[in-house]
């Protein structure tokens, strides 16, 4: 079912989004102050370890515990040595190196957060991949017409050394909207890397929108049909840190003076159709998108 509409409410120490189509809840997630993830997150972080032995490395990033980094995300994509075992993880991090890194996993107990170098920028239509170049298009864009226009309009943007995965919210964007994409995601990524050249790390780089502004991102603004509502307490903070693709949507978010905007909601179909989803899974839905490349 295609999702058109989408509440939001933000009160302290809470923030609660249902996801709609058809008047008919779809998809409903309670993000509770203190359980924020950091997955998407960029940091320039600090080695602590490499362990031949694992194949991995351990990385400070600033949080209770130090990341892990295992061989293969540590590996350049291109890399020939790739799938060979001639290479180790010290080829790429040794003790003490500064290196670039995306959380993969939040942290779980007594586990750090999974890290990678293969660093995934996410907007609306597009995913940035520094690093990976060619384009690939989204396995849940079926149509041949749609695949070849959307390879052309996006193969024309590609950015030097990078690429690009086409999301599915591509397919119902104009050229316009996909170009707008494109340079906000290059734009962002340059910041990162100025930042990155005279960071001490640890540092934080990059930090992934709130849950309110990554429901709308991921759900691709131009498949959102009606006006969606929130409480007022959201507002201010659209306008200020709304990242770069999530502002075209200020049209269609109208506070509402409702006590909460899901009193609208029947509550035997709420019971009903109830689906309890983390907004990790959004998360991972940015940064994986099921390409399959064109050339």
């Amino acid at each position: 079912m295609a999702i058109d509409q989408v509440l939001i409410s933000k009160s302290p120490g809470e923030t609660r989004i249902a996801l709609l189509s058809d008047g008919q809840l779809d998809r409903f997630s309670v993000v509770r102050a203190g359980r924020e993830s950091v997955f998407g997150n960029i940091y320039l972080g600090r080695v602590e370890g490499a362990l031949p032995g694992l194949d991995a490395a351990f990385v400070n990033i600033g949080l209770e515990r130090a990341g892990f980094l295992a061989l293969p995300e540590a590996r350049p994509p291109d890399s020939e040595a790739a799938g060979r075992g001639k290479d180790g993880i010290r080829d790429y991090a040794n003790d003490g190196d500064r290196i670039l890194v995306q959380v993969q996993r939040d942290p779980i107990e007594n586990k750090g957060a999974k890290l990678t170098t293969h660093i995934n920028l996410a907007g609306v239509t597009l995913v940035l991949r520094p690093g990976q170049p060619g384009v690939s298009i989204s396995r849940r864009i079926t149509g041949v017409a749609d695949r070849d226009r959307l390879t052309a309009v996006t193969g024309a943007l590609v950015p030097e050394g990078g690429g690009f995965i086409v999301r599915k919210a591509a397919a119902a964007a104009s050229s316009e909207a996909i170009e707008r994409d494109a340079r906000d995601l290059v734009s962002r990524w340059r910041e990162i890397g100025d930042e990155a050249a005279t960071a001490k790390p640890p540092q934080r780089l990059h930090t992934e929108p709130e849950s309110e502004l990554l429901a709308l991102r991921e759900l691709g603004g131009a498949e959102i049909g009606k006006s969606s509502s929130m409480t007022p307490r959201c507002i201010p903070g659209f306008g200020t840190f709304a990242p770069p693709g999530c502002r075209t949507w200020f049209p269609l978010l109208k506070p509402t003076r409702a006590r909460t905007p899901f009193s609208t909601l029947s509550a035997s179909k709420t019971r009903s159709t109830l689906r309890y989803h983390r907004w990790l899974d959004f998360r991972a839905a940015a940064l994986s998108s099921s390409p399959r490349r064109r050339r």
